[in-house]
Order: structure tokens, then C-alpha cells, then sequence
């Protein structure tokens, strides 16, 4: 729809719905694409309607209405019920942990945006505000169907116990050789749904001045109010969990300048400040409200907890929207999972203490508010000749209140532990020591176990130096070339799949996040990348009409890139034991808290190992770099003067380079003391004479070792053929 209205007003409506519907794995409707995963189903379904009205309200006063109505709706169902079986050294057996996602998300958004400009001598004015209006319904209940662990057993370096045999016992066997098993239940909906609205509402205002004909001067300022949800039900026993903090003093200023130097006005100096909010990402503002002990409750077991279920059994029914209960190796049989207890009622009256030593709740500090960064850059730039240019950029970052999230009810250490460091050889090469939490059994807050609690502490800093030379499409061919120098450093910032719901950088002293400080996960010191853009001019070296017309309009376009890899955490592979004798281990604090300090823990509330504590996190190992060169090689033609026929060829990875993209990050092993297995750590060897001695670490021949070289962006050699229709 786009009609005229008037000579100085006109209204513009789009209406766009792409839909994705595949019900029971049958696809209906307008069908995109499909896809039928491994694990599970995709269903996609996204809605969009669009409108503007521009408006001509005198010569110098212009107004910018727009409306936007979205719907986002994605779901996954699994093609297996629970449980996930984590067997090392073997594939995950089972209903991934994630699913199912009944609703991930039902998200409907609703948008208004207007902008006036005012022309007013050298002044150019803009006003304008931003209201949107999000209703996210979410129904996802993570580890639901509940998750199995199986690591082997070591004696020394031998392996006596692989994990997959322990499997196999178990299963035969009804044992509990397991080496943990984790599931929520939601006693509220009984699939993980949950309901809640955002409001942003922003506002801004800029004035651009020419105040010289080579000098030109912006200015502006803007409010930015992300509205917290009312909170659905607290739980009684975490006031942490009864508010969400409303962060309203975001003001941001802008300044920004271009200043021509010289008569010929070839180089331009340009520079510019502000002040820009992050949200509170809509993934975390879920885990506040509806895993916070109340609707989705989170229970983990040892063999000897009391419940502890016989694999493959769950303790409670699996979410609503998970398929029913089959063999465990599907058409290849086993044994069939079911419920160890009907309901977490019935599993509170067989083990009332459970309520307050394993569950989980995640909540947001009540101090907790939006991130904020200070972004400045300074840049000259010179024309050369032959349609070239030349820039140099200076940019830099500071970011402030950060969000991580960290056990908050663990006490605070009372005491040290002291590790020795055992080279190749199993003989001392140094010693190191750490805060413990000895005292961890008895936590702050006795109604729970594990808070993960999200709190605004994290900095982060980015400098960089960026040389970009471009060259302006003459007889053909252009080309982009830009080099960056740069470093990125944190205190404990979550990057990358870990920084949605309750990330956390592992901090090993939930007390010292500062100690984190490292560099962060996305430093790459050196990068170059380079875009070029050819049309062959093939065709003029002949006269014949028809070879003209077969070898002339193909253009060709590269994608260079090279960098540095990234920095690589030492980290520990094991965690010191809940069996642990003597002085390691009192109260079984290690049973579910992890790491040398025995307080890290990761996004989910499990123990979790954590780096090496005597090397700083990220700043001492880097992975491989990584070189690239894709290609693209294209014809079109006009059939008609209104069609496009385009052929293409394009090739990924063309010289089939091969790339590192993980690396094995465990550098140490643990060994405690004081146990038969291990007793060149004993007290008597390598521990005389130290108080508090708490075992020893090894250092592993694997680590750096290259574990992966391929992802979903980045592989070997693929090539493929198009054609591209247009009308």
C-alpha cells in the first residue's frame, strides 16, 4: 500500500509476513526453507508490518513518522525424550539440554519512531523519540529432562574405569557409577513458560552547525529508559528476587567534528565522543523472574544423595512439551526411562533437605543497572593520487557496569590452601596459594544453595589503531585494504555464547572479580582484512559480437581476511575431590562447589573447574591465527528490460586453508593430597612442612593442542554454483 496524500505529505504502509509452520515435522504454508536437525525440529514464523509518513511541514521543517508491528516466534522440539547422557570421550546420548523450547521466543514488539529536522541558518536541528514496546512469552525449562555425566577414572595416568563402560554397568546393572545428574522441574506451569513486557523509551536531541565552511560541529544528547517488569512471584526465601532495579539516569552526550585542512581541502581531521547504554538483555531479565527458585527450581545429586536416580531414569515428569518416554538408543532399544518420583512434592517429602541444599536461584542485584561505554575516536584522512585514500583512525572504548553474574550466597574464604606445582617429572617446581571456602557448607543464607546473583562490576578497556587504504572504483576495479592494531582487556567480561541468561566468567573469588583482569576473549592484536572488486574488461580485447557476449559483464570479488588468534585460558581439568581426606576438603565443600578455591561455579550453578590460579586469566597463551580468502564470481544478463538473470560462482576458504579454531585450554591437572592414588602428592613428598597444604597440580602435554578446525562459519574448502532471478 503507498498512496499520495497530499503535495507535502505521504503515508507508506509494507506489509510483510514470512512464515515457517512445520507441525508434527510436516511443512505448511509459505515455506522459507527447512530444516530438520539432529536433535530436534526448527519452526519459525516472523510477521512485519511496516508504515512511514514523511512529512513537508514548511521549507526548512521535516517530519519522520514510522510504526513497526513484529512477531517472532521460534520454537524447537526434540525427536528424543530425556535424559541427555554425557559420556566422555562418546557422543551425548538424548534429548538435548536445552529442549525442548515450546516458545523460544513468542516475542511481539511494537514500535514508534519520529524524527523532525529544523533548517535554521548554519544550524541543522533534530528532535526525535523511540518507544518500543516488547511482549516476550518464553516456555523453556533448561535441563528439564534432566542430565547425565560420565567421566573416566584415572589411577596416576592409566585409565582404569573408562566412562562409557560405566555407562554400559549402570544400564545393566542398575549402579550408580554417574558422576553427577542435574534436572529442573517447574511445579508452577510444568514446561518452564513464562510472561513479561519491556518498555523502552528514548529520546534525543542534535544540532549540526557549520561553523566555518571547513569546519562543521555536532552536538547532541540522549535518554535512554529501559523499563523493568514487575516482578511475578518472588521467592519468599531471597529477598534478592522481590525487585527489578529501573535504571533512569542514562543521559548520553555527543560530540563529534570534520575539519577540512587546507585550501584543497584533501585531508580531513574528524573526531567524536559518546556515551552509549547497553540493555538488560531480555534472556537475563527471564532467568530473574521465572528461575528464581519459585517457577523453575534446579536440583543436582551425587550417587549418595538422597533421590538419586538409577540412569536412565529421571527424578521428575520432563516438561509438558517433550515427546513421550522411548528407549534410550531409539530403534536400537534399551531401557526406558521413567520417574522416580511423581512430583517435586513427592520428592520434597522423601528429602525435605533438598529444598534448601541444591536448589538454584538466579536473580539480579538490586543495585543492578544498564551498561554503559565511553567510545572516542580521532581520524585524519588525505586523498592521493591515482583514486586513492589514506586514513588513520585512533579508537578507543571504556566500558563500565558490565554485567556478570557470581554465587553470592558463598561466605567469604576463611582460610588458604596451598598448592604445589609438579613439573613433567612429578617433582616440585614451585608452590602457589589461594583463598578457600572451607567454611562454604554453611551458606549466607541457609533457605538455598547456590545464589547466582547478575551484578553491574565488570570494566573493560579497547584501544586500537585502524590504517585503512581504499581505492575508488576506476576502470573496473576498487579495493579496500584496512589493518587494525588493537587491544582489548576486562575484568572478567562473559563473552560469546556464555554472555546471555546467568553468564559468568568463572570467577574463582566470587569476593575478587578484579582478579579476573586479563585480556578478553575477543582481543585479536592484528588483523587485516581486504575487499576487492574487479570488472573484467575481457570483452574489449575482442571484436567479435560473439565471444563479446560470452566473455564480456563478469565481475569478480574477494574477501581477504588474516589475524592473530586469541588468547587461550589456562584452565584445571578436574576439581578437587568430594572424597577428598584430610585438610582438602572439609564439610564436602568441593562436593558442589568447584575449582582450587572451591568457589567457581558456571552459568548454571554447577561446580565448575576454572583457570590455573597463579596464571592471569587470557594473558599468556594465544590460539593459531587464522588466514582466509573467499570469492565470488558472477554474470548477469537482462532477458528483459524489468528481469536480472545473474550466474554465479563462489568459493569459501579457496585455497582450503587450513585453520585452527579451538584449542585443548586445559594446561594442569589436580592430584590431592593425602589419597592412595595419588601418593607422590603426599604431605611426607612434596607437602612437608607447608600449612594448609592442599595437593598439587600437573602440567598436561595437551594443552594448545588443536581440537577443531572447522565451525559453522569457517571450514574446509566449499565451493557452489547460483543463479540469482530478479524481476
Amino acid at each position: 500500500m503507498d498512496y499520495q496524500v497530499n503535495n507535502n505529505n505521504r503515508i507508506s504502509t509494507v506489509f510483510n509476513i514470512l512464515r515457517w509452520n512445520s507441525p508434527n515435522g510436516i511443512l505448511t504454508g509459505p515455506v522459507l526453507t527447512s530444516t530438520e536437525l539432529a536433535n530436534g525440529t526448527d519452526q519459525v514464523s516472523n510477521e512485519f508490518i511496516t508504515s512511514s509518513w514523511n512529512s513537508i511541514i514548511t521549507q526548512t521543517l521535516i517530519n519522520d513518522f514510522r510504526f513497526q508491528y513484529g512477531r517472532d516466534f521460534e520454537s524447537q522440539i526434540p525427536n528424543a525424550s530425556g535424559p541427555t547422557i554425557q559420556v566422555t570421550g562418546a557422543a551425548n546420548i538424548g534429548m538435548p539440554n536445552f529442549l525442548p523450547r515450546g516458545a523460544f521466543p513468542n516475542e511481539k514488539r511494537f514500535q514508534w519512531v519520529d524524527s523532525l529536522s529544523w533548517v535554521k541558518g548554519r544550524h541543522v536541528w533534530k528532535f526525535g523519540a523511540d518507544i518500543n514496546y516488547v511482549r516476550d512469552d518464553i516456555q523453556n525449562l533448561f535441563q528439564g529432562g534432566g542430565v547425565y555425566v560420565y567421566n573416566d577414572t584415572f589411577s596416576g595416568s592409566t585409565l582404569t574405569n573408562p566412562a562409557l563402560q560405566k555407562l554400559a554397568d549402570d544400564l545393566a546393572n542398575g549402579t550408580r557409577q554417574w558422576a553427577s545428574f542435574t534436572q529442573a522441574v517447574d511445579p508452577v506451569t510444568g514446561s518452564g513458560k513464562g510472561f513479561f513486557t519491556t518498555d523502552d523509551i528514548n529520546f534525543y536531541a542534535q544540532d549540526n552547525v557549520k561553523v566555518r565552511p571547513n569546519f562543521t560541529l555536532n552536538l547532541g544528547l540522549r535518554y535512554e529508559l529501559q523499563t523493568m517488569p514487575g516482578i511475578v512471584q518472588a521467592n519468599p526465601n531471597v529477598p534478592e528476587t522481590a525487585k527489578l532495579n529501573t535504571d533512569t539516569n542514562n543521559f548520553g552526550p555527543r560530540v563529534g567534528f570534520s575539519y577540512g585542512i587546507g585550501k584543497d581541502q584533501k585531508t580531513v581531521l574528524r573526531g567524536g565522543y559518546g556515551l552509549y547504554y547497553g540493555r538488560t538483555q531480555n534472556s537475563s531479565i527471564f532467568v530473574a523472574l521465572f528461575q528464581n527458585g519459585v517457577f523453575q527450581q534446579t536440583f543436582r545429586f551425587t550417587p549418595t544423595t538422597c533421590g538419586a536416580p538409577v540412569a536412565p531414569n529421571l527424578v521428575f515428569p520432563q516438561p509438558s512439551t517433550a515427546p513421550a518416554f522411548t528407549p534410550i538408543f531409539g530403534s536400537q532399544g534399551g531401557p526406558t526411562p521413567t520417574n522416580e518420583f511423581n512430583s517435586l512434592q513427592d520428592f520434597l517429602t522423601a528429602c525435605p533437605t533438598a529444598a534448601s541444599s541444591a536448589s538454584v536461584v538466579d536473580a539480579l542485584s538490586r543495585d543492578f543497572v544498564n551498561p554503559l561505554v565511553h567510545e572516542y575516536d580521532l581520524a585524519v584522512e588525505h586523498e592521493l593520487p591515482g583514486k586513492l585514500s589514506l586514513s588513520v583512525s585512533f579508537l578507543g572504548a571504556r566500558g563500565l557496569r558490565l554485567p556478570v553474574f557470581v554465587d553470592a550466597n558463598l561466605a567469604p574464604p576463611d582460610t588458604t590452601r596451598t598448592y604445589v606445582i609438579l613439573n613433567s617429572s612429578g617433582q616440585s617446581a614451585g608452590q602457589f596459594t589461594v583463598p578457600f571456602f572451607s567454611t562454604g557448607a554453611a551458606r549466607l543464607n541457609p533457605n538455598v544453595g547456590v545464589l547466582l546473583e547478575g551484578r553491574s562490576v565488570v570494566n573493560s578497556w579497547y584501544n586500537g589503531l585502524v590504517v585503512d587504504v581504499k581505492r575508488r572504483i576506476s576502470h573496473g576495479f576498487s579495493f579496500d585494504a584496512n589493518f587494525t592494531w588493537a587491544q582489548a582487556r576486562d575484568t572478567g567480561q562473559v563473552a560469546g555464547v556464555n554472555g546471555t541468561f546467568a553468564g559468568t566468567v568463572r570467577a574463582l573469588n566470587p569476593y575478587d572479580i578484579r582478579g579476573e583482569a586479563g585480556l578478553s576473549e575477543i582481543d585479536i592484536r592484528r588483523r587485516l582484512i581486504i575487499n576487492t572488486y574487479w570488472e573484467m574488461p575481457f570483452a574489449k580485447w575482442t571484436d567479435n559480437d560473439t565471444l563479446k557476449h560470452i566473455i564480456g559483464g563478469w565481475r569478480a570479488s574477494t574477501i581477504w581476511r588474516i589475524q592473530d588468534g586469541r588468547p587461550v585460558e589456562a584452565d584445571l581439568t578436574n576439581r578437587l575431590p568430594a572424597t577428598a581426606s584430610g585438610t582438602v576438603s572439609p564439610l564436602a565443600t568441593c562436593a558442589r562447589d568447584g575449582g582450587l578455591t572451591c568457589g567457581a561455579v558456571d552459568g548454571n550453578g554447577n561446580p565448575t573447574n576454572g583457570r590455573i590460579p597463579f596464571i592471569a586469566r587470557n594473558s599468556h597463551f594465544t590460539s593459531p591465527g587464522f588466514f582466509d580468502m573467499d570469492m565470488r564470481i558472477g554474470r548477469e544478463f537482462k532477458p528483459t528490460e524489468r528481469t536480472r538473470l545473474e550466474f554465479l560462482w563462489e568459493a569459501f576458504n579457496l585455497f582450503n586453508r587450513y585453520n585452527p579454531v579451538s584449542v585443548d585450554n586445559g594446561a594442569y591437572s589436580f592430584s590431592a593430597a593425602n589419597t592412595s592414588a595419588t601418593a607422590a602428592c603426599s604431605t611426607t613428598t612434596v607437602g612437608a612442612g607447608i600449612t594448609n597444604f592442599g595437593g598439587c597440580v600437573t602440567p598436561l602435554s595437551g594443552f594448545l593442542r588443536v581440537t577443531a578446525t572447522g565451525n559453522t562459519l569457517y571450514n574446509a574448502r566449499q565451493m557452489q554454483l547460483g543463479v540469482k532471478f530478479s524481476f
